[in-house]
C-alpha cells in the first residue's frame, strides 16, 4: 500500500495543473494565496530535510531528522548499523534496551549494483569507534548484553 504521503505531491501536481491551463486569464489573488499556503508544508519540510545529521560529542549524539531531533546518550547505545526505514537501508543506532533510532541522515545513494559506494558503512564505522572510544575513556560503561 502506498503510504499518503507519497500521494500529496500528485494531488497538489494536478491541482495546479488544473488551474495553470494555457488560458491567458490571470490567477486571482486568492487562488495564489491557497498555492502558497499549499506550498510552504513542503518549503518546511525541504528546509528541515537541510538539516539532518548526526552530531556525536562528549556525552553522546545528537540525531537531527527531518520531523525530529533526539539527544541519545552513549550508555544508551549499543552499536551503530545498516538496518531498515520503511523497506530502505538507513543507518541506526540499536539501543541497550532493544529499540532503534533511525539516522535519516545515513542512507545510502541510490546504486545500480550493491555494494559501490562505500561512505554509509565507513559513516557506521566511525560511529562505532566514537562509542567504544567513548567506552574506553571511562564516560560510560560497556554494554552487557542480557541473556
Amino acid at each position: 500500500m502506498i503510504p499518503l504521503i507519497y500521494l500529496a505531491p500528485i494531488v497538489f501536481f494536478g491541482i495546479f495543473a488544473l488551474d495553470l491551463g494555457p488560458d491567458a486569464e490571470p490567477i486571482p489573488t486568492n487562488h495564489r494565496l491557497v498555492y502558497a499556503a499549499l506550498c510552504l508544508p513542503w518549503i518546511v519540510l525541504a528546509l528541515r530535510t537541510l538539516r539532518i545529521g548526526v552530531l556525536p560529542g562528549r556525552d553522546g549524539l545528537v540525531i537531527r531528522n527531518v520531523m525530529r531531533t533526539r539527544r541519545v546518550p552513549w550508555a544508551d547505545v549499543e552499536r551503530f548499523e545498516l538496518g531498515d526505514w520503511g523497506g530502505f537501508p538507513c543507518g541506526v543506532a540499536r539501543l541497550a534496551d532493544g529499540g532503534k533510532v533511525v539516522i535519516s541522515a545515513l542512507n545510502p545513494p541510490f546504486e545500480f549494483q550493491k555494494g559501490q559506494h562505500p561512505v554509509v558503512p565507513r559513516l557506521l564505522a566511525e560511529l562505532n569507534e566514537d562509542l567504544a572510544a567513548a567506552r574506553g575513556t571511562g564516560v560510560i560503561a560497556p554494554v552487557t548484553p542480557e541473556p
